[in-house]
Formats: structure tokens, sequence, C-alpha cells
């Protein structure tokens, strides 16, 4: 981890092991609200091939069926926003989402769950048939009748660069 500092630290009051994706975003956080007594150990060099947080991308995404997660996921947008700022370097890529569910799948009784939590968060949304995704997305073409959830706005879906965010979170 980036030192802020010449004077070597004897004493951490926070020890994170592992500096992955999950440990060097918690190393980076915790470091900005208690300073230097924060320490993060990796066993391997940083963006070695052995964690989960070493693929291309990520996909990203604020809706989920549990309206709990909701909170969540809109603040970690605005954290990652900041460390955009504060590196210099574009970490997420806002595409938008579009989910797809095929009427006749027992499971696509969750598309309701999805509503239920995006409408308690007041997200904007709208679920559309397949004569109108046909209509809108003529490249999709699709034998089944299906329900699609459009997603819009800022908080919407996208992807984030693993590696970038590992290595930015855990160097600045």
């Amino acid at each position: 981890m980036a030192q802020h500092s010449q004077d070597p630290v004897r004493y951490f009051e926070y020890i994170v092991v592992g500096c992955g994706g999950i440990g060097s975003g918690t190393v980076y956080w915790l470091s900005k609200r208690v300073g230097k007594a924060v320490l993060g150990l990796e066993r391997f060099t940083l963006g070695h091939e052995r964690g989960g947080s070493q693929d291309h991308a990520r996909i990203i995404r604020v809706d989920y069926h549990d309206d709990d997660y909701t909170p969540l996921v809109r603040d970690s947008y605005t954290t990652i926003q900041d460390v955009e700022r504060e590196s210099g370097l574009k970490l997420i890529h806002i595409t938008g989402r579009l989910m797809m569910v095929n009427k006749d799948d027992p499971r696509s009784e969750i598309v309701a769950a999805y509503e239920d939590a995006m409408t308690k968060a007041n997200l904007n949304y709208e679920i559309i048939n397949s004569t109108e995704i046909q209509r809108r997305f003529p490249q999709f073409c699709f034998g089944i009748q299906c329900c699609w959830s459009i997603h819009k706005g800022q908080w919407f879906g996208g992807c984030c660069d693993d590696q970038r965010c590992t290595y930015t979170t855990s160097t600045t």
C-alpha cells in the first residue's frame, strides 16, 4: 500500500489481509477515515492471477431483487466516482442495462421482485413485452415471449475494469 508520509508507522490499528478488489478498497477507504493506522497485507504481488479480481471487467448494476442492496450499490457508484476524480483514471463505464426473462420460465416471477425493489428505490425503469422489444431493438429476434426490464439513468448498469480498480485503490 502507498504510504502518505515518510515517517515509518510501527503500530496499525487496522490490518486488512488480502488486497484484491475488496481488500484494497477496504484499505483505501479505511485509510481515508483513520489515516496511517491501516496496513494492507497481500501474499502475492498486486495484480496476481490467483484472486477473484483479476478478470478484465465486472458487470455492475444498481438493481437487485432485494431492496436492501440498492442503497449500498448507489453508495458504491458514488465512491468509485470519488476514486476516479482523485486518481484521474476512468474506472467504470456506464452502458445501461437490459434484463430479459422468458415468460414461460418458472423463474420469471423474479421480474416482479426486481420491479418492487426498483419502485421502492425510486429508480427509473420500464417493463416491455416481446413486441416492443423487437420494435425498439430489431437486432434481437427471439422465438419466445419474453419480458424485458429497461433500466434508465446514471445508476444503471455498466462494467468496471477489475485490475485497474484494484491497482488504483492499492496505490492511490
